[in-house]
């Protein structure tokens, strides 16, 4: 049938497809961040009943186990990260226009405009870290700007905008947290084992220690082998790379600079993670823009990132560039 109905039921076709889309987006979100905090409510329900197993005492110390496990997830998340790469914050004088941008980026995505802060670091890198959006930062290094074209920092901006609005920022800021206690404690716990903590009154075994530091990022020990793979569970459970790479194509067309700039800002990050390597701990690898595991082998496991040659084809069809 055509003629004047069926001109009217096209938009109302094209209006209820949209908004169908919409919710499955929003579901999508919800259920990715509802993973992170049942899998914090499983533990601490794993430490209360752990510790009613023990009696009366031991349910005491499960439950301020617990308490203390919400406690710095919900309270020191924010600031865990803001002490761990400092930097100053935006507010008076802004060479690069960043705040104007962010503005214009954050009205066109629907997001609340986050803090923008500007890190020293002699490798370009970029992240944005936030339990919630009134506290919600994105991570810019200084030498990232000196090196990126305008188009190219905006598209780095828009992405990180899109992580803030799907909540993947959330989720990963909630387990940095916990994927930081986790491996704090078990690195401790080898040090006692292991009686490392000699070693830093010896400075031969304190070197060696150091160079064990720079190839592998981390200490290995039997604790920090047993926690591996819930360390690489809780991070993959937080970033969901089909979300990734969703937002690296969203962000090309929310700045219309097109899949090949896109592509071309991830190659480059990419290459500078590899000749300049970022120290970052497992904790916080997954925050980033592209993935600075590149400089460990053996964790490349727990990088919850898609690999570049991924990204890069799901964006222009092909890789390498």
């Amino acid at each position: 049938m055509t003629g004047p109905q069926t001109q009217i039921r096209r938009p109302q076709k094209w209006r209820v497809q949209i908004k169908n889309l919409w919710f499955s987006a929003r579901r999508s979100d919800a259920l990715r961040t509802a993973k992170v905090w049942v899998v914090l409510a499983a533990i601490s329900f794993g430490l209360i009943f752990g510790g009613h197993a023990m009696g009366r005492f031991g349910l005491l110390v499960g439950f301020l186990m617990a308490l203390t496990v919400n406690s710095i997830v919900y309270f020191y998340a924010d600031f865990r990260i803001a002490g761990l790469f400092s930097g100053h914050e935006l507010e008076g004088q802004d060479p690069w226009g960043l705040r104007r941008q962010v503005k214009e980026l954050a009205r066109a995505i629907g997001v609340r405009a986050p803090a923008i802060v500007v890190i020293r670091s002699a490798t370009p890198l970029a992240f944005s870290a936030g339990l919630i959006p009134q506290q919600a930062r994105i991570y810019l290094s200084d030498e990232l700007l000196k090196r990126f074209k305008n188009d190219e920092v905006r598209i780095v901006l828009a992405y990180e905008l899109h992580r803030l609005k799907t909540q993947q920022t959330s989720s990963a800021t909630a387990v940095s947290a916990l994927v930081g206690l986790i491996t704090l404690t078990a690195s401790f716990v080898d040090d006692v084992i292991l009686f490392r903590w000699i070693g830093d009154f010896i400075p031969k075994i304190r070197a060696k220690r150091e160079t064990l530091l720079k190839h592998a990022g981390v200490l290995i020990g039997p604790m920090t082998l047993l926690v591996s793979p819930l360390v690489a569970l809780l991070v993959r459970l937080s970033v969901s790379r089909k979300a990734l790479i969703t937002s690296d194509r969203l962000a090309g067309e929310t700045t219309r600079a097109g899949a090949g700039t896109v592509a071309r800002t991830l190659w480059k990050l990419d290459s500078y993670a590899k000749t300049r390597p970022f120290p970052v701990n497992l904790a916080e690898a997954h925050l980033f823009t592209v993935s600075p595991l590149t400089r460990y082998p053996m964790w490349k496991f727990a990088s919850a990132q898609p690999p570049i040659e991924a990204r890069l084809k799901a964006l222009t069809g092909y890789e390498p560039l």
